[in-house]
């Protein structure tokens, strides 16, 4: 028999309970507090609660269900082993967040591209700050070509709040005229029609009517950027 201690798994299962409540209060102040959590597993809030405190066990159907839902890792979830996600990775007195691979926040949609693109995490009260948005609500493009250039580069990554369906202001927007999706500064003219163009002066622009602007298929409003050096 292999009496071999298991070093991801405690012997305290006392001690154990109270580290595993611990993530997984965490995964849900990620969500939104333990009422969102508890709904999206479908289950009393004050059970929940129990769970965060370390006093009940969990089932492993469960735990699969928390990892899940919170978008983290299960070795992460079940142990504290491994890459926990980055936006739970924010230290008391620090204003950023710490390297990782893994992330809950938003992967990039290459525009124009197949390749892969990173992971980006970001902190849940700065998005609320910047736009209101909840985490559905919102996507990541990266920029590809030169037509939007200087404002945007090609590589760039563009935070979209897909929320906005309609032009009710100024702005850079991501639309889908053909089969790409595009960026577009769009400003609003007299008579309901509007100004498509781009930053980059060899590209032309475009008035279109107001039939013809709410012909557009309007897929967000591009409300942060980022960008490598």
């Amino acid at each position: 028999m292999n009496n071999a201690k298991n070093s991801t798994y405690p012997d305290n299962t006392t001690g154990y309970l109270a580290a595993l409540g611990e993530r997984i209060g965490r995964v849900a102040h990620l969500l939104g507090g333990k009422r969102a959590l508890a709904q999206r597993l479908g289950i009393h809030e004050s059970m929940l609660y129990r769970y965060i405190k370390g006093e009940n066990a969990l089932s492993a159907p469960l735990l699969l269900a928390i990892a899940e839902a919170g978008g983290v890792s299960l070795d992460w979830l079940a142990s504290g082993k491994g890459v926990a996600p980055a936006s739970l990775l924010r230290e008391p007195g620090v204003g950023g967040y710490k390297a990782g691979h893994h992330s809950t926040a938003y992967t990039p949609v290459p525009n124009n591209d197949k390749s892969a693109a990173p992971t980006l995490a970001f902190d849940p009260a700065w998005l609320a700050q910047l736009c209101g948005a909840r985490d559905e609500e919102l996507c990541l493009i990266e920029m590809r070509g030169d037509a939007m250039e200087p404002t945007l580069r090609s590589g760039d990554l563009l935070l979209v709040d897909r929320r906005v369906r309609q032009i009710a202001q100024d702005g850079l927007y991501a639309v889908q005229l053909t089969e790409d999706v595009e960026i577009k500064r769009i400003q609003k003219k007299t008579a309901g029609r509007v100004l498509l163009s781009c930053d980059n002066p060899r590209f032309q622009s475009a008035t279109l009517t107001s039939a013809a602007a709410k012909r557009i298929k309007l897929l967000g409003r591009v409300v942060w950027f980022g960008r490598r050096f």
